[in-house]
């Protein structure tokens, strides 16, 4: 139930399921995708998760994501994360949560980063030790990721489908 009192927390289920699940605009989102909104949630609720709605500040919403990026959290996660959140702040002001839109107006800026930080790619003898150990110690689903290049999300929900977790 929707009112004045809500959580940040309990809002979020909320927002991701009824907003989020069909996507904007009428497009519905892909169940990894979905599950990608939760993951990115769990760092809102971790931070936010136990003020109220009403009570959330602009000075919130901006230690919150300066406490991300000291963290170390990747530039992308942060982006993913403030987009989120800003989304979800609309949204409880066009659910009559809130009055007023704490970020109408406004803007939560990221620090950027000085520089792409260097990927590492495995040579091919890097890949068959890596192969070779994973075989002998029965890690399917590593092999699996590294031959298919699938990624971990894609990767566990498949295996939740396949042994039905």
């Amino acid at each position: 139930k929707l009112n004045k009192d809500i959580l940040v927390k309990d809002y979020l289920i909320y927002y991701l399921f009824e907003h989020r699940k069909n996507g904007v605009s009428g497009r519905k989102v892909t169940d990894n995708t979905f599950a990608s909104y939760f993951d990115l949630g769990k760092y809102i609720e971790r931070y936010l998760g136990d003020k109220r709605v009403v009570d959330v500040t602009l000075e919130d919403l901006r230690d919150f994501i300066c406490t991300l990026q000291n963290e170390g959290k990747a530039e992308t996660t942060v982006k993913k994360v403030r987009d989120i959140l800003t989304s979800l702040i609309n949204y409880a002001n066009k659910d009559k949560i809130t009055e007023e839109n704490v970020l109408q107006g406004e803007r939560l800026t990221i620090k950027e980063s000085k520089g792409a930080k260097e990927k590492k790619i495995m040579d091919k003898e890097s890949v068959r030790v890596f192969l070779k150990y994973c075989n002998e110690h029965k890690y399917c689903d590593l092999i699996l990721a590294q031959l298919t290049g699938c990624r971990a999300s894609e990767l566990a929900r498949n295996l939740l489908e396949r042994y039905r977790f």
